[in-house]
C-alpha cells in the first residue's frame, strides 16, 4: 500500500506497545506483549471487493494491528498464530473457552478496550469486528 500507511501503523505500533507495557492492571498478568500491523494487499483487497460486491471505501480492513499476549503462568502448547489476510468475523476464535480461561479472556478485552480507547470509533458496519480473544 502506501508509506503513510506504513507511518501510520508503525507509529500506531510503538504507541500501543507503550501504553500496554505501561498499563497497571496487566503488570504482573503478562510476560510479554507484542503489537504487529499489517496492510491488506492489493490481492486480497480486490477478492474482498469482488465477493462483497463493494468499492473498496466499503473495504474497512485496509489496514489492521494484531496484539499477541503471552500470560503469566500459562504452560499450554503455542498455537501457530493466524495468517495476516485471515478475514473471518464469525468469533469462531472465541468460542469454546473453559472457566481455566477466564483470567485470559479479561486480559484480551482489557486490552481491547485500551485499543479502541485510543483510536475513533469503528465505522458501523456488520463486516466490521474485532477478533478477541484468540487464546494461543
Amino acid at each position: 500500500m502506501s508509506p503513510e500507511y506504513d507511518s501510520t501503523i508503525l507509529s500506531t505500533q510503538v504507541k500501543l506497545n507503550h501504553m500496554l507495557s505501561a498499563d497497571e492492571w496487566l503488570q504482573g498478568r503478562i510476560r510479554a506483549v507484542h503489537v504487529t500491523g499489517r496492510t491488506k494487499s492489493v490481492y486480497s483487497t480486490w477478492k474482498k471487493m469482488q465477493r462483497h460486491d463493494c468499492s473498496i471505501e466499503r473495504v474497512h480492513d485496509l489496514v489492521a494491528l494484531r496484539v499477541v499476549l503471552s500470560p503469566e503462568g500459562v504452560n499450554r502448547p503455542a498455537r501457530p498464530p493466524p495468517r495476516d489476510d485471515d478475514d473471518r468475523t464469525d468469533g469462531r476464535a472465541a468460542r469454546g473457552l473453559s472457566g481455566d480461561d477466564a483470567e485470559e479472556r479479561a486480559l484480551c478485552y482489557h486490552v481491547l478496550g485500551k485499543a479502541r480507547g485510543s483510536a475513533p470509533p469503528p465505522p458501523k458496519d456488520p463486516r466490521c469486528t474485532e477478533h478477541a480473544p484468540a487464546l494461543s
